[in-house]
């Protein structure tokens, strides 16, 4: 064999294995990081509502769609923490065609542990669905993803 395949060769091998060593340093060594905390500024109540708007040929706006924030302080299972709420709705034309896209979504923020759960929900021309819901249990997301075709993952 070559010297040039062999020094290809231990490239190679030099390059796995500098990059597992830092894939177990990332994981084991590596203490994890603490739960985000909600800044204060987001803790408070809000119910807000935004206009989307385009800008026609002549550069007058025309409103295309708008976006419904919402966020409360809440108790569940006797725990504090905030939860949030975001409606989109827009209607436009991409490609010469008229499309309309709904997003819906909520998170539940636990004051102590952080994101504990959340649902997402993306609709446009009617039939074309996503759907993603998690959940956080003793650290670890847990996330389903489905389509109009069915569950995609996990």
């Amino acid at each position: 064999m070559s010297r040039r395949y062999q020094l290809i060769g231990l490239a190679i091998f030099a390059f796995w294995a500098v990059m597992t060593a830092l894939l177990l340093r990332r994981e084991f060594a590596v203490p994890r990081a603490a739960p985000a905390t909600v800044p204060a500024a987001l803790r408070e109540p809000s119910d807000t509502w935004m206009g989307i708007y385009s800008s026609g040929p002549q550069g007058a706006e025309r409103r295309v769609g708008y976006v419904h924030l919402l966020s409360k302080p809440e108790s569940r299972d006797g725990e504090s923490g905030m939860d949030y709420a975001m409606i989109l709705r827009l209607t436009t034309t991409m490609f010469s065609m008229p499309t309309e896209l709904l997003l819906n979504g909520s998170a539940w923020i636990d004051d102590d542990e952080g994101l504990s759960e959340f649902q997402f929900h993306a609709q446009s021309f009617g039939d074309h669905v996503l759907e993603a819901r998690g959940t956080v249990d003793a650290g670890r997301l847990h996330v389903e993803v489905e389509t109009a075709r069915g569950k995609l993952f996990p």
